[in-house]
């Protein structure tokens, strides 16, 4: 179907019975790579991991295979709205030349803090998910640190993202649980999108 048919977003269930979406995703980036889809290679493709199983690894197995993001089944509807506004983010996360001029020109200096925020940044997005049951000030401070680097880092729709989650903790809404669940699904898919487009940039910086 996608070589009949450009298709950009792609909901891939990991558990299919013939062929896993594992290797499915792997199939597809290929013939994407190589023009065989009717999207244009220049086009991006976004797959979207469908799955029962909610364990890091089974995670870090699906982004490896070249998936882009990851839902658990049942899928939830506030689940599926926030990976679905990243997905159709067209824009680069990273503003890359307003960060090069903030490093003074310098790739070097820009590789360093690239490398700095890949690590760091998602170990203060898991500090948000683990604290938004009953720690506040927690999810406030993890917040505000993802917020202050991504502002650095010119990734302005994560810093959004993060100051939200930051003033709703602050606030102590008492819908606050609620009020968590979409723009925390949010932080960590746009996490996961500045750390992939990181990746990239790096082995061009080297």
């Amino acid at each position: 179907e996608a070589k009949r048919r450009a298709v950009s977003i792609l909901l891939m269930d990991c558990e299919m019975p013939d062929m896993d979406g594992i290797e499915a995703t792997e199939i597809l980036r290929e013939l994407h790579r190589n023009g065989q889809l009717a999207l244009a290679p220049t086009e991006p493709l976004s797959i979207i991991a469908c799955t029962a199983q909610a364990v890091d690894g089974d995670r870090t197995r699906c982004i490896e295979a070249g998936m882009d993001h990851y839902i658990t089944k049942p899928i939830r509807r506030e689940d599926l709205s926030a990976v679905l506004h990243v997905a159709i983010q067209t824009d680069p996360p990273i503003h890359f030349p307003e960060l090069l001029a903030r490093c003074g020109d310098d790739r070097s200096v820009v590789a360093e803090v690239l490398k700095t925020f890949a690590k760091r940044g998602p170990e203060d997005v898991q500090r948000v998910s683990d604290a938004v049951r009953d720690n506040a000030d927690q999810v406030s401070a993890a917040a505000h640190r993802i917020k202050g680097a991504a502002s650095t880092l010119a990734a302005h729709e994560l810093s959004r993202i993060a100051d939200s989650i930051e003033e709703t903790a602050l606030n102590s809404q008492p819908n606050r649980k609620q009020s968590y669940a979409k723009s925390v699904k949010e932080l960590e898919l746009e996490m996961n999108r500045c750390v992939r487009w990181i990746e990239s940039q790096l082995e061009e910086l080297r």
